[in-house]
């Protein structure tokens, strides 16, 4: 009987434990619900990609010639955390030693710091910010690859955020003409980024450092993508397969060589976190993306695509659009054309200053006056980023002219009398005598390209097109 009741016991035991570890189990899973069941997780919003979006279809047949297998079907969404930016400026204007500085913020609360070495900005969103070094003269020798890596990762170590899970990614050349416009300048881009740490992780997928070495071994920038996060929870992702599913359907965001292709090889499909550098606010959380990548027509052809497919199952999102429109530009006549902080002259992807004041001023008075009388209409606006890439498609076989804004200024854009931009009658009055945030405006006057103005902004970007050219070539005119 003894005997028995122990077998009882054990087996009461057994049950008990095996319950406990399921309930445990249950209870560690609690933060992933199943697909439809959403009670647990709180809804996060679209995540803005950096494409244009796909619209239809643009391949013929699809073939997929790399595995699809994977381990991870989950994966942490992060809110990217506001900091104080006035503590953080202050800390690396003082690392950065620029001197005696003043401070400006523009309207997202992008802090600078002007001093008399060189500029600190610092974001609000996640705290990633950038160093200019005062401009000086570019008199010395450039140091080698291996040489302006060693110079990097020792001021690195001198600003103290040198740790030994960075590594060297690349080391990119950029050749610059010299604000006389007489020489080439040659510097050295040192990208560094984390080691794989065999993990899921935000911080070895999206940060990066980025330092500029000049010549005499100088430090001209130094651009720090570095994010201070804050855990919303683990999200069921969905899996490669159903990534190319959407893909065929026109979903996500695509670049692409060619417009149309009769086939596409799949060759790759990774699962990484999307993020669009430290100074980006369409997207105010960390999520994960699909990126599928590979050819047109042939296997081994050099026409390739990219296309960028939200990983997040649809049941936990909430569409963000109808908010992110609220930050289309809206009626403002307080605002006219301000002069930018550098006009260069862009011409096949090679870049000169333009330092002389007359020339320069030419150029502004007939910018102005593309922008400002109403000559033109809006083809295409929305998110910075899917215009940005519209742009870059023509920048290095282009000639225009780059209006560069060290912080976002408020330039204002004119609708003309008959015609409202070709937007539709809903829409008409966001583009009338409006002022949009601008960092950049290029406007191309070469022959493939006129009658083509590009105004990027901090959130917004608008593509024009004029409908008298007039104006741009009296500006080919004076430029060339």
């Amino acid at each position: 009987m003894k005997f028995i009741m122990k077998k009882l016991i054990s087996c009461s035991l057994i049950c008990i434990l095996l319950l406990m570890l399921f309930t445990a189990c249950t209870n560690e899973e609690a933060n992933i619900s199943p697909k439809g069941d959403v009670r647990s997780l709180p809804k996060i919003a679209q995540l803005n990609l950096l494409y244009s979006a796909s619209g239809p279809v643009l391949f013929g047949k699809l073939e997929v010639v790399t595995s699809l297998e994977s381990d991870i079907d989950k994966a942490k969404v992060y809110k990217i955390k506001n900091i104080d930016a006035e503590e953080k400026l202050k800390d690396l204007s003082d690392k950065f030693s620029i001197g005696n500085y003043t401070v400006e913020k523009d309207k997202d609360d992008v802090l600078s710091a002007q001093g008399e070495n060189g500029t600190v900005m610092v974001s609000p969103l996640g705290g990633g910010y950038v160093f200019y070094a005062k401009q000086r003269n570019e008199d010395g020798e450039l140091p080698s690859a291996d040489e302006a890596k060693d110079i990097a990762i020792k001021y690195l170590k001198k600003l103290g955020i040198y740790e030994d899970s960075l590594q060297v990614s690349n080391v990119v050349e950029r050749t610059l003409t010299d604000a006389s416009g007489s020489a080439e300048i040659t510097k050295r881009n040192i990208y560094f980024i984390r080691k794989p740490s065999g993990n899921f992780d935000p911080r070895t997928e999206v940060e990066w450092i980025r330092v500029q070495v000049g010549s005499k071994g100088n430090i001209d920038v130094v651009s720090v993508n570095q994010k201070e996060l804050e855990e919303i929870g683990v999200y069921p992702i969905i899996s490669k397969e159903e990534a190319i599913e959407k893909m065929r359907k026109g979903e996500g965001a695509i670049a692409s060589d060619k417009s149309k292709a009769d086939k596409a090889f799949v060759k790759e499909v990774r699962l990484t976190y999307f993020d669009n550098g430290p100074f980006s606010f369409i997207n105010d959380t960390l999520q994960p993306v699909y990126i599928i990548s590979g050819t047109l027509d042939k296997v081994d052809s050099q026409d390739h695509f990219t296309v960028q497919i939200r990983a997040i199952p649809d049941e936990y999102v909430v569409d963000g659009n109808q908010e992110h429109e609220k930050e289309l530009p809206t009626n403002n006549k307080e605002f006219a054309f301000i002069k930018p902080d550098q006009i260069v002259n862009v011409v096949n992807g090679q870049e000169s200053i333009i330092s002389d004041n007359e020339v320069a001023g030419n150029i502004l008075n007939s910018i102005e006056t593309i922008l400002t009388k109403g000559n033109g209409r809006i083809s295409s606006y929305g998110d910075v980023s899917n215009i940005r890439y519209k742009v870059t498609k023509d920048e290095n076989k282009s000639r225009f002219i780059k209006l560069i804004y060290n912080s976002p200024q408020r330039i204002s854009l004119q609708a003309g009398e008959n015609e409202k931009y070709g937007l539709q009658k809903s829409e008409r009055d966001k583009f009338d005598n409006v002022a949009i945030p601008v960092n950049e405006i290029l406007v191309f006057y070469d022959d493939t390209n006129l009658k083509k103005v590009s105004v990027l902004g901090d959130k917004v970007g608008l593509i024009i097109e004029l409908k008298d050219d007039k104006a741009v070539k009296q500006l080919r005119n004076i430029v060339q």
